[in-house]
């Protein structure tokens, strides 16, 4: 024993013989058992990393188990199978101990969520850690205790940007990779590059290597735990593992890697390359082979769309045109360039708005291409640059775009639909009910169910449905509620039988104004609820300040004052250039509340705000209300003079609208300010002449008048 131990004596004689000699293994091993049982009590002797041990000491534990079977000794011992080296006695042990039954193989998996965030907790000193925090660690770390350990280490929090590989677990896996052979190492760079999934075939396909031979090197990678089996194909057993897979890859050998591993799964998917285009991009991309990549990227793009999509769509465009700038400029080139902006203007418009400035980059690009290419502007370059105008209160430069999209000389019936439609919806903001009826009712009537994909495609939503919702409106402010919500409720019919998110968002966003205006609270209420949940789904919310207006508007009648607050911040994104479409929308609710709340000052400056923008850009759709409100205003702050004025105002603009729902409001907040039978007159002949809402707040207010009165 003193040659392991030498504090147990002095220098030992070296006994005769080979050093490696049978009898002199078995005279220490003697000794090193009869060492161990020379307790009474049971002991444990523990054994780590037994992978690293060497040949002897596998055999001593043999020795121990099988010549002193009755020794009171629990051997535990930790392994990695993955580092074992080919024919390392450990395997050889446990066979043999499995057939007398004398060992426990106890496999540990990685640690799920809840113990990856535990121990993170308990090296950070904390009781728990925020949840977000803990499923992002178990995302990078996959589990693995050493790396949760050397993350945390690294600075991972809240505030911080840990580096995710740090040196040790770099180290750590290098090792790995580094016991493979050269072939094995080879597939597992080839592997790196098609992503953590691949296909036996793919990699033969890329390895350009006989089927035999990648099988060998896929068992030697297996063995090795470097790959899983996942049914189909093989994984990563650790995405850190393809990291460094990939950092071991020089430049060049990983372009050309990208090129073989595009060649492949190409082949490979060659009866729907569609499937797996983003791939293709991104190989294509990385093997510097631009003009396949962007073929790929538009293919991405256009199913992203196809399937709602529209971030990854944005994204597959944009990387696309990056690739096309670095080429040389032709008229191909550019011709590319604006069939690649018009197909990202539907997913990027669904995200952004029109109104946003990226967008409209994008559709004075696009027609600054048409020109250039000598050809007339493109339909959905037309309704792009009309409804970002629109958005921006232009109301004639979107008029004029219709117009050119209604008598384009390509004879486009599915641009003669989107015509019809822009012209309705700018007239209507311009408060010709009359016009804005027509035309829609005309782009339904134009529409064609056959061309429905192209419509989706190249603008972004369904035209049938976007035309009922906003004729509802127009049918609203005509003196018609039922028949409107009727329409508005075949729009949403129409928009969830598409299932198409664009559709859907705007379908339910112009639903909740018609209810709003309505006052028809339940319905609003219920389509507030709706609308949360489609517009969840898009990453950003150009039409949220509308419906945070709406939500702000509920809860101030609630009795919630906090609801103040949200219509304040709407007002406030209202009055972004280029987004000023909703501004008076939001300040009349923001009027409105005040009111309510008696803020009287506050409300009627929001009101004369709202009439001010109103008349310096021509949007008159909210003229008669806003003058209605402000009257209401004025008469509560004691401001007869102003009061009666606007009251009368708000009678003659709806009146001269052909707006009989806010004729009927503004008549009867006249009449019952300022008593004059003239007046109840008037307001008994509309109310029976109007053909339903006859439940709705502000017709039972008016009825409840005229028979008090009566």
């Amino acid at each position: 024993m003193a040659r392991l131990l030498p504090e147990l004596g002095g220098a030992p004689q070296r006994p005769n013989g080979s050093l490696n000699s049978v009898a002199r293994r078995h005279r220490l091993f003697d000794a090193v058992c009869q060492a161990i049982a020379a307790h009474d009590r049971a002991q444990v002797l523990i054994i780590d990393d037994l992978q690293w041990c060497d040949t002897e000491t596998i055999e001593l534990i043999g020795y121990l188990l099988g010549a002193h079977p009755r020794t009171p000794v629990l051997i535990v011992g930790t392994v990695r199978w993955e580092e074992l080296r080919d024919r390392h006695p450990l395997s050889g042990l446990v066979d043999a101990l499995q057939r007398d039954q004398a060992v426990t193989v106890v496999a540990l998996d990685p640690l799920d969520r809840a113990s990856t965030a535990a121990l993170a907790a308990e090296l950070q000193g904390e009781d728990e850690i925020d949840v977000g925090l803990a499923e992002r660690l178990w995302s990078e770390t996959e589990g693995n205790p050493l790396f949760i350990i050397e993350t945390i280490q690294a600075g991972f929090s809240p505030g911080g940007t840990p580096e995710f590989l740090t040196p040790t677990m770099r180290s750590v896996l290098r090792a790995r990779l580094d016991q493979l052979t050269n072939g094995a190492r080879d597939l597992a760079e080839a592997a790196a590059i098609f992503g953590r999934s691949f296909s036996a075939r793919a990699m033969v396909a890329a390895m350009r290597a006989d089927e035999r031979a990648v099988d060998d090197l896929l068992d030697e990678l297996w063995h090795r735990r470097i790959v899983v089996d996942r049914g189909q194909g093989f994984d990563f057993s650790h995405d850190k593992l393809r990291e460094v897979a990939l950092e071991m890859i020089n430049p060049a050998r990983r372009r050309r890697l990208h090129r073989l591993v595009a060649e492949a799964l190409a082949r490979e998917h060659r009866e729907d390359p569609a499937a797996i285009s983003a791939q293709l991009g991104a190989h294509n991309d990385q093997a510097w082979m631009s003009e396949q990549a962007i073929d790929a990227y538009r293919t991405a793009g256009a199913r992203a769309v196809a399937m709602s999509g529209l971030d990854e769509a944005v994204t597959m465009f944009h990387r696309a045109l990056a690739l096309l700038a670095e080429l040389p400029g032709s008229p191909d080139r550019d011709a590319v360039e604006l069939d690649i902006r018009i197909a990202l203007g539907s997913p990027l418009v669904a995200t952004k708005g029109y109104g946003a400035k990226v967008s409209h980059r994008l559709y004075e690009r696009a027609q600054s291409l048409c020109r250039k290419l000598g050809r007339p502007v493109d339909p959905p370059v037309l309704r792009g640059l009309g409804l970002a105008r629109l958005q921006g209160c232009r109301f004639d430069a979107s008029s004029d775009m219709a117009q050119a999209l209604i008598d384009h000389e390509s004879g486009d019936h599915v641009a003669g639909t989107e015509g019809r439609y822009l012209m309705g919806v700018s007239a209507f903001w311009q408060g010709d009910l009359e016009k804005s009826q027509r035309f829609l009712e005309a782009a339904i009537a134009h529409y064609d169910t056959a061309q429905r994909e192209e419509h989706l495609a190249r603008y972004a939503q369904d035209p049938k449905a976007v035309c009922l919702v906003r004729l509802g409106l127009a049918t609203l402010w005509s003196g018609d509620p039922v028949w409107a919500e009727a329409m508005a409720r075949a729009a949403g019919d129409i928009a969830g039988e598409l299932d198409h998110l664009m559709t859907s968002a705007y379908v339910v966003t112009y639903g909740a104004i018609l209810a709003a205006v309505a006052e028809d609270f339940a319905r609003l209420e219920d389509l507030l609820g709706q609308a949360d949940r489609i517009w969840s789904r898009l990453s950003e919310r150009y039409l949220k300040v509308v419906l945070d207006a709406l939500r702000g508007w509920l809860e101030v009648r609630d009795g919630a004052g906090a609801g103040i607050d949200r219509i304040v911040r709407a007002v406030e994104h209202s009055r972004v250039e280029g987004e000023n479409l909703h501004l008076s929308l939001t300040l009349l609710l923001l009027a409105q509340a005040r009111g309510l709340r008696g803020e009287l000052h506050e409300g009627r400056a929001a009101a004369r705000e709202a009439l001010a923008w109103s008349d310096r850009c021509n949007q008159r759709y909210l003229s008669a209300e806003l003058l209605r409100v402000d009257g209401e205003l004025a008469y509560g702050l004691g401001e007869a003079a102003d009061a009666l004025s606007s009251l009368h105002q708000a009678v003659d603009v709806a009146r001269a609208q052909g707006a009989r729902w806010l004729t009927l409001k503004a008549l009867h907040s006249l009449a019952s300010r300022f008593p004059d039978p003239g007046l109840q007159a008037q307001l008994a002949e509309l109310a029976d002449a109007l053909p339903s809402g006859h439940d709705l707040p502000a017709f039972r207010a008016a009825e409840a008048f005229l028979r008090d009165t009566g």
